[in-house]
């Protein structure tokens, strides 16, 4: 589970890194959970809490769009209904009606049972 942890990894090549080293690490049929702020709900009041964080914050953070997200789960099975806003994601369990959406997406996927490596390995010398 990777809630609310890789926005505090800036560069995304590096969150890249990340999920792709932890999904090699589990077993096939293992899931793995991203919750995430984004700009792309609430966008001037999320870009100037960032900017406050940034700011005042011991760590810095960034804002992924939903692509950005989707992009973390590559080689795997996403779960429906995909990256979406969290009250989004299963909103039909909540029985309060329809719900606002939040500045956090969120997504589920599963490791295929017959996982092939999502990059290519590093080339050894």
């Amino acid at each position: 589970m990777l809630v609310n942890v890789l926005n505090f990894v800036t560069a995304t090549e590096e969150a890249l890194a990340i999920t792709d080293r932890l999904m090699r690490a589990v077993v096939p049929g293992s899931y793995l959970v991203i919750c995430h702020p984004t700009a792309e709900v609430s966008g001037t009041a999320m870009h100037a809490a960032a900017r406050l964080w940034n700011e005042q914050g011991s760590a810095p953070a960034v804002l992924r769009t939903r692509a950005e997200l989707a992009q973390l789960f590559g080689g795997l099975d996403l779960a429906e209904p995909g990256v979406v806003s969290c009250p989004s994601w299963r909103p039909d369990i909540t029985g309060y009606g329809e719900l606002a959406d939040m500045p956090h997406f969120c997504g589920l996927a599963r490791k295929p049972a017959a996982a092939h490596p999502r990059r290519p390995p590093p080339v050894s010398c």
